[in-house]
């Protein structure tokens, strides 16, 4: 299966990245950066908005969802993200993002915004080929396929009801060792902000499908929870449920005919 038939419900909820801030978006962006050294941090999918200053000193707002941070030839950072304006990958230095925007349309500044939605923290130690320090980007990273997919069914009906956003935190903490209550808010506020792309959803199938035995039952006991929680199920919802159910085992849960 090629994937476009999974978003197609869910994408036609609305589940996109928000309208930006008027904007005049330059009639040629940057060049592309170039091979990225090393170091590469895969993210969910999160989506916000950032106020960006380009090297022709353009300034734009941007819709973006972050696919990973890397670092170009010289060790700066940057964000490898779709475009939403471009409808297009796109790669943004992070010492040029003057802010970043929410959902809610508050502003924030750059660092603090990133280290709680991304897990990054630009003036840490550049990560070489290992895992995340923090036990949150440890966490973040083993519940990281449970997320997307969890997020995928939340956001179907275009909007993420409380007691769909607490089952998919309840199970993602779950997966992960002895979390404190920081940690698991801190996880929490990136899940919210979550909307990944089918490349993101694909590959998280193939993670969970790669698990054991109990962890997938767990898995669909908790995604029939979520489309659920809010007292009703809509048509898109149950149809994505029954493509991850025959993707992950094998079996819909819609039953044929």
């Amino acid at each position: 299966m090629d994937g476009h038939s999974f978003l197609s419900a869910w994408r036609r909820g609305g589940s996109g990245a928000p309208e930006p801030r008027p904007s005049v978006i330059p009639e040629v962006d940057d060049r592309p950066i170039g091979d990225s050294r090393g170091g590469e941090i895969e993210c969910e999918g999160q989506s916000f908005m950032i106020e960006y200053l380009d090297s022709k000193n353009d300034m734009s707002c941007r819709s973006i969802t972050v696919h990973s941070v890397k670092y170009n030839a010289k060790g700066n950072p940057y964000l490898s993200a779709h475009c939403h304006q471009r409808n297009a990958p796109r790669h943004f230095l992070l010492d040029r993002i003057e802010c970043c925007i929410d959902f809610d349309g508050v502003v924030h500044e750059t660092k603090p915004f990133l280290v709680e939605t991304l897990g990054f923290d630009a003036e840490l130690p550049r990560p070489v080929n290992s895992p995340r320090a923090s036990r949150v980007n440890v966490a973040r990273e083993r519940a990281r396929p449970h997320a997307i997919l969890l997020a995928c069914l939340s956001r179907c009906d275009g909007y993420m009801h409380p007691d769909e956003f607490a089952i998919l935190c309840q199970h993602c903490e779950q997966l992960c060792d002895d979390l404190t209550l920081d940690e698991c808010n801190e996880l929490g506020t990136s899940y919210r902000r979550l909307r990944p792309t089918t490349e993101q959803m694909m590959e998280a199938i193939e993670m969970i499908r790669a698990e054991t035995p109990i962890i997938l039952e767990k898995f669909l006991v908790t995604a029939h929870q979520l489309i659920a929680a809010d007292g009703k199920l809509t048509a898109d919802e149950v149809r994505l449920f029954d493509e991850f159910s025959s993707e992950l085992t094998g079996v819909g849960w819609i039953e044929p005919g």
